[in-house]
């Protein structure tokens, strides 16, 4: 098949239109090249905001143990234990799943969601935007 002129512009075989000129040419690559960026910044954010999510819900979870953890030893109160837990995870915005006591320790998990701009909306990856984390803290002295 033969490249047809039509115009100041050039069709190739397959009916494709070509800007005319070099100035056409260099800012159509330049849209492409900015697309491809804008992508491959956007795939790079959602990896960093999980990533940190992860790192700080795995902080908060020791810290929120520790404090749990000292509140059980002051109260042998498991339900004040949780309140306590519970409003410390707050200051981290991070939300208690469970706390758990037994012979030699105290578990806390905790969870908290990733601001992510889109992997919340796509099924499979939705389930790691929130990650969780356990830590122990021991009962004894």
């Amino acid at each position: 098949m033969a490249e047809t002129t039509v115009g100041p512009g050039r069709t190739t075989a397959l009916g494709m239109r070509i800007h005319g000129g070099e100035r056409g040419e260099i800012s159509s690559w330049l849209l492409q090249l900015l697309a491809v960026l804008g992508v491959v910044g956007l795939i790079v954010y959602e990896l960093v905001a999980l990533g940190i999510t992860a790192v700080r819900v795995d902080e908060a979870a020791r810290e929120v143990a520790r404090t749990a953890r000292d509140e059980y030893r002051a109260s042998s109160s498991l339900d004040r234990t949780e309140d306590v837990a519970e409003e410390a995870a707050r200051t981290h915005g991070a939300t208690v799943t469970a706390v758990e006591i037994d012979q030699d320790a105290l578990s806390v998990t905790l969870e908290k969601r990733a601001g992510t701009v889109l992997a919340h909306r796509i099924g499979p990856l939705a389930e790691r935007v929130t990650p969780s984390a356990t830590r122990r803290a021991g009962l004894r002295p």
